[in-house]
């Protein structure tokens, strides 16, 4: 009786020390954040262009007349490092604008009927090169 009451304690306080690290190790991820990444921004109107970031196909970057970049971070059944030449925003925030709760749709997408939910928008710095610093 003894033994059985040693393992299940010791079994319960394995569980304990595996939950507690896993949270540290979530809440390390979220606080690398790229330092291109500007302030919060709830829609961004106008939109003239669109780009990817390499490797993170949960992101959409999205120009507006005025050539500044916004990110928008995604979820849902899309990759934005896909798209090639079309992207379809079924928007929240009016006439050709994104907000947060808009439908992202990529021309890889569009046979699939895949598509993304923006959840939040981020202004999108370019970083500064030697050149501009001199």
């Amino acid at each position: 009786m003894k033994i059985a009451t040693k393992l299940i304690a010791l079994t319960l306080s394995l569980l304990v020390s595996a939950c507690s690290s896993t949270s540290e190790n979530v809440s390390a991820e979220l606080e690398k954040v790229d330092p291109r990444q500007g302030e919060a921004v709830t829609q961004v109107c106008k939109i003239s262009g669109w780009g990817q970031i390499e490797g993170d196909g949960n992101v959409l970057l999205i120009y507006n007349y005025r050539r500044e970049a916004f990110k928008l971070s995604m979820v849902g059944f899309c990759d934005a490092d896909w798209a090639m030449s079309h992207i379809l925003i079924d928007g929240k925030g009016g006439a050709n604008c994104v907000a947060r709760g808009s439908k992202i749709t990529t021309d890889a997408n569009f046979s699939r009927g895949g598509s993304c939910t923006v959840m939040k928008i981020h202004k999108w710095l370019s970083l500064a090169t030697p050149t501009d610093l001199e």
